[in-house]
């Protein structure tokens, strides 16, 4: 496996990456048993844009690996650093990153999703719905199309501050400023890549209307997407394992997300 930190833009943003090495065996003595590139996903950890969680980066990780895919995760600029329009530079400038190396990464540069949870659902649904709008692209040295995601997976993810509750915590310079940027429900259109979407209805720090009215938004644009709602269970779950939240209650069904987003993904990918 190829596993290091790469430094994205000298100003605190970074991915780790856990990427399947090229098999080196003889094709003509052991068959075709392995593919010659493999998608990817980049994940975005939650935290309130004020730090990344570990048990929504790493641990997300593992399940998208064993599937085969070439896995990426993403610590972008958070507290004082996630001034508008930073966290969205940095999944831009990881976007690209992937594209680029992507022979070095065995990754088909046609097949790169983005996954986010709660805080990181909001980027990635950022990314997905503003990728192409003013001079990203153009500011960051990357070319047209160039940090455009090719699908996204939305985990809670707040994408509309109007119907978000955060009672008492702190948060990001991002979520403090409110630039409408972050109510990424306003800006999906044509140009928005297919989604996956999961919530549950039981989350209080963001309602599932947010998933709710995502998707309805998808459905008026004719965007691809599959949406899950889960009856029970608070925000934050992740796999909704011991891994994620040892010895803690786990809803009934909510970590069947993960097979039913890779069977997803396999799908649109033909993977």
């Amino acid at each position: 496996m190829i596993h290091k930190r790469i430094d994205l833009n000298g100003k605190g943003a970074f991915l780790v990456t856990y990427v399947h090495d090229k098999n080196t065996q003889l094709w003509d003595k052991v068959g075709e048993w392995a593919p010659e590139d493999r998608p990817a996903i980049i994940v975005n950890p939650g935290g309130r844009y004020f730090y990344c969680s570990e048990r929504e980066g790493e641990p997300i990780a593992f399940p998208f690996l064993n599937a085969g895919y070439n896995v990426f995760v993403l610590y972008y600029r958070t507290a004082e650093a996630s001034v508008f329009p930073a966290p969205l530079e940095d999944v831009s400038l990881a976007i690209w990153h992937i594209r680029q190396n992507a022979k070095e990464y065995n990754t088909n540069p046609d097949k790169i999703a983005v996954a986010g949870f709660s805080a990181g659902g909001n980027l990635a649904s950022m990314i997905a719905t503003q990728w192409y709008r003013g001079d990203l692209a153009e500011r960051l040295g990357i070319p047209e199309g160039g940090n455009r995601p090719n699908a996204v997976v939305l985990g809670y993810a707040p994408t509309n501050l109007e119907r978000r509750i955060v009672p008492n915590m702190t948060v990001g310079a991002i979520y403090e400023s409110n630039p409408p940027e972050v109510t990424t429900v306003n800006y999906i259109d044509e140009h928005t890549p297919p989604c996956f979407i999961w919530h549950t209805m039981e989350d209080e720090n963001v309602p599932v209307s947010n998933a709710i009215g995502f998707a309805a938004k998808c459905l008026e644009n004719h965007v691809p997407f599959e949406l899950h709602i889960f009856q029970n269970g608070p925000h934050g779950l992740s796999l909704n394992t011991d891994l994620t939240g040892y010895k803690l209650p786990h809803p009934v069904n909510v970590e069947s997300w993960v097979p039913m987003c890779i069977n997803w993904m396999n799908k649109l990918f033909d993977f």
